[in-house]
C-alpha cells in the first residue's frame, strides 16, 4: 500500500471529528486532529484490537464491542449499549433541538465501518453519471462525494481514479458534485410550474431504527457486505441511542450519513 496516500487524505478525520458537534467548546472539538484520526485507523487496520472489538473476519466490518465489554446496568441491551452525551440548541423559533455525542468507542467503529463500506459502494453511488442522473441525482448531501481519490487505508492495492466523487467532506465543505447536483435540480425544477418544498419536523426524532436494515437502493449493487454494515447501522443507531428504536440522535454525522441512505432508498421507492 502506498503510505503517501495515507498521508494526504482526511477521510478519517472527517468521520471522527464528524461525530461531535462543531457546537461544542473549542477545547473539546480539538481532542482528535487529523494526524491522530489517521494513526488510530492505520494501527486498527494493521492490530485489529479482539479485546476491544467483535471484527467479522469475513467482511472485516467491526460487529460491536469485546464480550468483555459491559453496558451500563441501567441500559437495557446487549454488551455494546451505551449512554449518549445530551444537551441541546437553540433553534431559529427559539426552541429547543436536542443533541447528542456519542461514545468515543462508537465513534470509532462507526468510522472504521464506513471507510470499508464507501471504497465497495459509496464511490460507486455518487460516482459522476449517478449523482446527475442516476440514483443520487435527487440528493444534495455535501458530506458524502468528495472530489479526487478514495482513501486506501484500508485496502492493500491502490487504485487510482481520476475525477470520481467518493469519500467524505463533513459538515462545512462543498464540491463541484454537490453544485452540479443542485444545478441539476434546479433544472428539473424549472420545468414544472409549482414545486413543494418541505422541512420536516423532528426528522431525526422520528426515524424507526429497524427501516436502517431494509434500505435498498439498488439491487445490483446491494452487496452482502452493504447489507452486513445496514444491519449493523440498525443496531448501531440503537446503541448510541440508550439502546432505543424510535429515532436516532442529532449531531454526528454518523446521523446524517444514515438518513442519507435512508432518504435514497425512499427515492428509489417514490420515483419507482
Amino acid at each position: 500500500m502506498d503510505s503517501s496516500l495515507l498521508e494526504l487524505n482526511s477521510d478519517p478525520y472527517t468521520l471522527l471529528n464528524g461525530m461531535f458537534s462543531t457546537q461544542l467548546p473549542p477545547l473539546l472539538n480539538n481532542l482528535i486532529t487529523e494526524h491522530s484520526s489517521k494513526e488510530l485507523i492505520k494501527e486498527l487496520r494493521a492490530n485489529p484490537k479482539e479485546t476491544l472489538f467483535d471484527i467479522d473476519q469475513s467482511t472485516k466490518l467491526i460487529k460491536k464491542l469485546a464480550p468483555g465489554i459491559k453496558s451500563p446496568e441501567y441500559i437495557y441491551g446487549n454488551n455494546w449499549a451505551a449512554e449518549s452525551i445530551k444537551f441541546f440548541t437553540v433553534k431559529i423559533d427559539d426552541s429547543w433541538r436536542p443533541m447528542a455525542i456519542p461514545n468515543i468507542k462508537h465513534s470509532l467503529m462507526f468510522t472504521y465501518n464506513s471507510l470499508i463500506i464507501a471504497n465497495s459502494t459509496l464511490s460507486k453511488l455518487y460516482s459522476t453519471d449517478e449523482r446527475l442522473n442516476g440514483k443520487t441525482s435527487h440528493s444534495e448531501s455535501p458530506i458524502i462525494g468528495r472530489d479526487g481519490l478514495f482513501s486506501s487505508m484500508l485496502y492493500e492495492d491502490d487504485i487510482v481514479e481520476e475525477d470520481i466523487a467518493v469519500g467524505f467532506i463533513g459538515y462545512d465543505g462543498t464540491n463541484k458534485f454537490f453544485k452540479e447536483s443542485k444545478l441539476q435540480r434546479f433544472k428539473i425544477e424549472s420545468t414544472y410550474p409549482y414545486v413543494l418544498q418541505m422541512d420536516l419536523s423532528k426528522f431525526f426524532e422520528n426515524i424507526y431504527t429497524h427501516l436502517l436494515s431494509q434500505i435498498s437502493i439498488t439491487d445490483s449493487e446491494s452487496s452482502e457486505k452493504f447489507k452486513n454494515y445496514l444491519l449493523w447501522l440498525d443496531e448501531y443507531n440503537q446503541k448510541i441511542n440508550d439502546d432505543h428504536t424510535k429515532g436516532i440522535i442529532q449531531g454526528p454525522i454518523s446521523s446524517k450519513i444514515s438518513a442519507e441512505l435512508f432518504q435514497l432508498s425512499l427515492d428509489k421507492k417514490y420515483l419507482g
